[in-house]
């Protein structure tokens, strides 16, 4: 139960910090999805916890927020 709580708490961050990155560039999630080739709705489904990024995905999106991995992801 523990190791839920902690999974829970490292997505909550995850999500703030990539949301926080997005916003403060200007750009919406629309935006990104179009950038990464994704749909807006897979894109708010992965911003929110709901499904997970992969990797090469990831990546564009840290290129586009010029940010390094670990400081998202």
């Amino acid at each position: 139960m523990c190791e839920l709580k902690k999974e829970v708490n490292n997505l909550t961050g995850i999500n703030h910090k990539l949301k926080g990155a997005r916003v403060e560039k200007g750009l919406t999630q629309e935006d990104i999805a179009k950038r990464i080739g994704i749909s807006t709705y897979s894109y708010l489904m992965k911003e929110n916890g709901k499904r997970d990024f992969t990797l090469t995905e990831m990546k564009k999106i840290c290129e586009i927020l010029n940010k390094e991995l670990s400081e998202i992801f």
